[in-house]
C-alpha cells in the first residue's frame, strides 16, 4: 500500500465488492469507497471498456462483440486441454498457441486473443503467458461479490489507520531469523539495528523476498518450504502515472483498452485506466505486468517518455496530449519486495500456497498473500492470511470473519462465456425459430423435465444440420464429438456388422453417452428420409450442464434409469450402441 498524491502506486482495488473483508474495515475505519464495476478479468467490466485500435478508432458494438467471441473460443479449447488426461502442467503461452493453431484462427482474430490475453495473464496475473500454469493458474481462487471498489483517500490511509498504537520499528531491516528447535523456545530476530528476541514471530516477507534470500533462517527452512517458495512465482504490475493539466479524454470512460497488432501489442499497455472518473483526478494509469512492466521500470526517464507519448497516440490519435508528469513504480527493482504479487508458475500448484501458509512448530508463522490458498494476490488474501495466524497464536476461531460466500473464478469466467454465447445466439435467431428447437427438445425423455427458460437457453446453442435420404450422419469407429437431436424426418441406427438396430425420429437423443466414455461411434447413423439434425458439441454442452445443474441432474437420472433397466448379462457397451446409437 503506497498513495502518492491521492494515486495508489501500490495496492488500487477491492477485487470483489460484496463481502470481501476489505470493504468491511473500510467501513469500519470510515474509508470512503467508489465502486467501479469490474469482474474477475476486466478492468472496470467487459461491458464498460472502450475498446480501441491504434490512432483512437473506437471498436463498433459488432467489433467489440466479435472480440471477445473469439477469444471465448479459444479460453473454451484452453478448458478442453485442461480437462484432458495428460497429469503434465505446461505453460499458458504453449497450450495458447495450440489451440490457436487448432481452431485455424485468422491473423486479425489473433490481435483480439492477443489482447484478451494479455490483459489476464500480464495486467492481472503479473506474470505473462511464457511463466503462467496452464493447468493451475486458476485452480481453486474464490472471488467475492461482482464488482471492484477504490478507497478514495489510497489505500495507504487504511495501513495508516491500522498502525495507530502500535510500535511499529521503521527502518529496521530484517536480516536473520533464528527459531527454536523442538528442544528449545524463543525466536531470535537479527537487523541492522540490533536483534530482537520474542516468543514467535510471524513472517510477512513478499513472496519475491523469500526468494532471493536476503533473509536467513536457522535452522534452514524444510525442504518441502523451501521448494513450495521456489516453484511459485512472483509477478510484476507496474503502473505508469500520466498527469496532464486538465482531461483531454472522455471524463466518465473508466478503463481505456488498446488492440494492437501482434508482436507490437507486446510493448505497450492493453488498458489505461481513468481517475477523473474515480478520484476527480486529471490522471491516467498505463498497467503493464509481467516482462513488460519489468521493462519498463528499468528504462530511462527519457525512454518512458517516449513509450507514454507513443500510447496515447496510439489510444487517442490526434486528440492525445503529452503529459505535464510522469511517475512509474519500481516494484520489481525494490529490495524489499522484488515484485508485486504471487502467481501459480508453471510446474507449480496452489498447494504451494497451502504449504507456505504452515508454521513451523509453535514459533515461526507465515501469512501475506502468497499463504492464501484461496486468495492469492490480493490485499484481502494478506488481511486474511494475518487474522489467520492471530487466531492459530491466540488458539480463538472467533478472530476470523465470518466467511462469506465466495464463486470460484474459474466457474464464474464460464458463465460469463456463455452468457455471451447465449445473447449471440439469440441475436441471430427469432423468437419462432428458438420456439421451435425448444419444442423439438421438449419431445426428448433427456431434455423434457428440464426448466423452460433453460431449455430456451439450449435450443440457442444448437447448430442445425440437414440430411438427405442415404445421406450418412457418423459412421462405426469415427470419434464421438457432439450431441445430436433429430428434429424431423427419420435416421436409421445400424450396427458395425450392417444390422439394423431401430429407427429413430424427432425428439430422438443420439451421443449424449459419448460425453461421458469418450468412446468412438459405436454405431452408422443415415438418414433414412429427408431429415434435419440439432447439433451440439461435447463442450458447449458439458458448459450448459455445468451452468444450469438442473439439466444435468435429468440427464443423469435417464442415464441411471437405463443402465439400471438391463438384464445382468448386458452391457455398458449395449446401451451405447442399441440405445443411444453412439
Amino acid at each position: 500500500m503506497h498513495t502518492v498524491d491521492g494515486v495508489d502506486h501500490g495496492a488500487h482495488w477491492i477485487h470483489g465488492t460484496e463481502g470481501n473483508p476489505i470493504t468491511n474495515l473500510a467501513r469500519r475505519l470510515s474509508i470512503p469507497t467508489l465502486f467501479v464495476g469490474g469482474d474477475a478479468t476486466y478492468t472496470g467490466g467487459w461491458e464498460h471498456i472502450s475498446m480501441r485500435w491504434p490512432g483512437g478508432h473506437e471498436f463498433t458494438s459488432v467489433e467489440k462483440i466479435r472480440s471477445i467471441m473469439v477469444t471465448d473460443r479459444v479460453r473454451d479449447a484452453i478448458e478442453t486441454w485442461r480437462r484432458g488426461d495428460s497429469g503434465l502442467d505446461r505453460p499458458f503461452g504453449a497450450v495458447l498457441e495450440q489451440c490457436i493453431a487448432e481452431l485455424k484462427l485468422q491473423s486479425d482474430e489473433l490481435a483480439h486473443v492477443h489482447w484478451h490475453v494479455s490483459l489476464f495473464a500480464r495486467e492481472d496475473m503479473g506474470a505473462g503467458v511464457e511463466q503462467l500454469s496452464a493447468k493451475f493458474w486458476d485452480d481453486g481462487f474464490e472471488v467475492y461479490g461482482y464488482g471492484d471498489s477504490v478507497p478514495l483517500t489510497g489505500f495507504q490511509a487504511m495501513a495508516e489507520r491500522l498502525a495507530e498504537g502500535l510500535n511499529i520499528r521503521l527502518g529496521t531491516v530484517v536480516e536473520r531469523i533464528a527459531y527454536a528447535r523442538a528442544d528449545r523456545g524463543g525466536v531470535k530476530v537479527t537487523t541492522n539495528r540490533g536483534a530482537f528476541e520474542a516468543d514467535r514471530v510471524i513472517v510477512t516477507l513478499p513472496l519475491g523476498v523469500l526468494k532471493a534470500g536476503t533473509v536467513s533462517f536457522d535452522p534452514p527452512l524444510p525442504e518441502a518450504k523451501a521448494g513450495a517458495i521456489d516453484r511459485l512465482g512472483f509477478g510484476t504490475l507496474s503502473k505508469v502515472i500520466l498527469w496532464f493539466d486538465q482531461p483531454f479524454w472522455p471524463r466518465e470512460q473508466y478503463a481505456f483498452g488498446l488492440v494492437g497488432d501482434v508482436p507490437d501489442a507486446d510493448e505497450k499497455s492493453t488498458v489505461v485506466v481513468n481517475l477523473a472518473a474515480s478520484h476527480g483526478l486529471p490522471c491516467l494509469i498505463a498497467l503493464a505486468g509481467g516482462s513488460l512492466g519489468v521493462r519498463l521500470e528499468s528504462m530511462s526517464d527519457s525512454s518512458i517518455e517516449d513509450w507514454s507519448r507513443s500510447l496515447l497516440r496510439d489510444l487517442f490519435g490526434s486528440s492525445a496530449q503529452d503529459p505535464v508528469r510522469i511517475q512509474r513504480t519500481t516494484w520489481s527493482q525494490d529490495e524489499f519486495s522484488k515484485g508485486a504479487y504471487s502467481f501459480v508458475a508453471t510446474g507449480s500448484s496452489p498447494h504451494d500456497f497451502a504449504i507456505l501458509a504452515e508454521p513451523l512448530g509453535d514459533v515461526l508463522h507465515f501469512a501475506g498473500e502468497a499463504t492464501s490458498r484461496t486468495h492469492w494476490s490480493c490485499v484481502h488474501s494478506a488481511y486474511l492470511a494475518g487474522l489467520r495466524e492471530a487466531a492459530r497464536i491466540a488458539d480463538d476461531p472467533s478472530i476470523m470473519p465470518a466467511r462469506h460466500f465466495t464463486e470460484n473464478r474459474r466457474w464464474r469466467d464460464l458463465q460469463h462465456r456463455m452468457h455471451r454465447f447465449f445473447d449471440m445466439r439469440s441475436s441471430e435467431l427469432g423468437d419462432s425459430q428458438i420456439e421451435a428447437r425448444s419444442a423439438v427438445l421438449r419431445m426428448s425423455e433427456v431434455f423434457q423435465s428440464v426448466e423452460a427458460h433453460e431449455l430456451r437457453l439450449l435450443a440457442m446453442m444448437l447448430e442445425e444440420r440437414t440430411l438427405e435420404p442415404g445421406s450418412r450422419l457418423f459412421a462405426v469407429g469415427e470419434e464421438a464429438g457432439d450431441v445430436l437431436i433429430v428434429a424431423s424426418g427419420e435416421l436409421a441406427i445400424i450396427d458395425g456388422k450392417g444390422a439394423l438396430l431401430r429407427k429413430q425420429g424427432p425428439g430422438s437423443v443420439i451421443g449424449e453417452y459419448g460425453l461421458y466414455t469418450g468412446r468412438r461411434r459405436s454405431a452408422t447413423v443415415v438418414a433414412t428420409t429427408p431429415a434435419t439434425i440439432l447439433a451440439l458439441d461435447y463442450q458447449r454442452f458439458q458448459h450448459f450442464l455445468n451452468a444450469f445443474p438442473s439439466a444435468l441432474h435429468a440427464l443423469l437420472r435417464i442415464t441411471v434409469e437405463r443402465l439400471t433397466a438391463l438384464e445382468p448379462d448386458q452391457t455398458v457397451e449395449a446401451v451405447v450402441s442399441g440405445e443411444a446409437g453412439s
